[in-house]
């Protein structure tokens, strides 16, 4: 596939690109606004840290029994209509929700249930819709195309937070019903790019199969160790299941500051993602996400000691831009150093790793809280995040030491060389 030009309005040229990013552009804004919607409402019923840890726990089971499943079926299966599938799935989560607050069932055991809902359709979507990306742009544009879905993704994160909070203002129904709608017209966009098979080999599914992918990252030293540190980093520094504390009881806000908060996270998230997408990542890639991983823990550490609204956003702000660092690079490696018949496989094992920082944190979070109390909680994962850092700066020296972000020389049936290429 050759590219006649370069940057980011270039890419905008493709049609499928663009009915790409629409549908994660508005997933991204119902995820943020049923996040919202469930977070207030369960706080609010319970009062309970542990109960907004749960939340995400029960998002993460259905993740870990469906993985190896959901890489098989990236594999062998057209990755648009699967992402479409997971969308529209996901919009019968947000309707299970209204249905509940409309009729006054809502107990937190069915709300539970509703969310472990969306767990299914995040487990099928992550590794279908970003296996699907490098399909549809040049090799040589696809760190540009990752930071451009990583700006899409975050300015939907700001959107859907200050969405969900005003909306929120009229209640839990209609916060939910507004999820609905936007997962449904995520689902239509998406539909509207072209199937997209995978260069399947016609392996039937197995728990092999499975091994696959995992032995592939364990094998690839760089890999196991990005994937590996997001994970502790954000299990151990992870405060997003505690904002609502955060909002209502420390900052002494309400939905609208729940908002503020998670959108000024994803503004400095969104802000590095341009940046990136205009002057891309190519030199000491390993050295960037080591740096970003202990920004990330200083920003939630200062979070921690804050008590003024507008310095939490500011340090949430900080948090966001050096947590997308840490995506850009990670998911570069990832797309670049991964053959295209074992990006379902590859990207279900990350999905995992993800699954676990961000669902799994939620659940450490919320347990922390509850023992020793929200604040010491947020402080003490920062410093563990700082000293997670360190450990794996020494553990991989293959992270470490990695230059060029873009490394993949491909000879035979997907094999991988080993030649490092620049990205120039």
């Amino acid at each position: 596939m050759a590219s006649h030009s370069s940057g980011p309005l270039a890419l905008l040229r493709r049609k499928d690109i663009r009915f790409y990013l629409a549908g994660r552009f508005f997933t991204g804004i119902a995820q943020s606004v049923q996040v919202i919607g469930v977070g207030l409402y369960v706080y609010s019923t319970t009062r309970d840290p542990l109960a907004l840890g749960l939340a995400g726990l029960f998002t993460f089971l259905p993740q870990l029994l469906l993985v190896a499943v959901a890489g098989h079926v990236a594999d062998s299966r057209d990755r648009r209509l699967i992402t479409t599938c997971a969308y529209l799935v996901a919009s019968l989560s947000a309707f299970g929700l209204l249905v509940l607050t409309l009729t006054g069932s809502a107990s937190i055991p069915l709300i539970y249930l509703m969310i472990s809902l969306v767990g299914v359709t995040r487990v099928f979507a992550m590794p279908a819709q970003q296996s699907l990306l490098p399909n549809l742009v040049p090799t040589a544009e696809l760190p540009r195309a990752v930071a451009m879905v990583a700006s899409t993704m975050q300015s939907a994160t700001i959107i859907g937070p200050t969405l969900g909070g005003l909306i929120y203002i009229l209640g839990p129904a209609p916060t939910f019903a507004a999820a609905a709608i936007l997962h449904l017209v995520a689902a239509f966009s998406v539909f509207q790019v072209a199937p997209q098979m995978p260069r399947s080999n016609g392996e039937r599914f197995s728990w092999s199969a499975f091994s696959t992918g995992a032995g592939f990252i364990w094998r690839n030293k760089v890999l196991l160790g990005a994937l590996s540190l997001d994970m502790v980093a954000v299990l151990f520094a992870g405060v997003v299941a505690l904002l609502p504390i955060y909002a209502t009881d420390i900052l002494n806000g309400g939905p609208e500051a729940l908002g503020w908060l998670r959108a000024s996270q994803a503004a400095g998230a969104l802000t590095m993602a341009l940046f990136l997408a205009r002057f891309p990542i190519q030199r000491h890639a390993g050295r960037w996400l080591l740096l970003s991983c202990m920004i990330f823990g200083c920003a939630i550490i200062g979070f921690g000691f804050s008590r003024i609204l507008w310095l939490s956003m500011l340090f949430m702000v900080i948090e966001g831009a050096a947590d997308m660092v840490s995506v850009v690079v990670r998911l570069t490696l990832i797309q670049n150093d991964t053959p295209d018949e074992m990006r379902g496989r590859v990207g279900s094992v990350n999905s995992l790793f993800v699954g676990a920082s961000n669902s799994l944190g939620e659940f450490e979070s919320g347990l922390a809280a509850s023992l020793i109390g929200t604040v010491p909680a947020t402080i003490l994962g920062g410093i563990l995040c700082l000293l997670t850092t360190a450990l794996w700066s020494v553990l991989f020296p293959a992270l470490r030491t990695r230059d060029w972000l873009e490394t993949r020389s491909r000879q035979g049936n997907g094999a991988q060389g080993a030649a490092v290429t620049s990205t120039q």
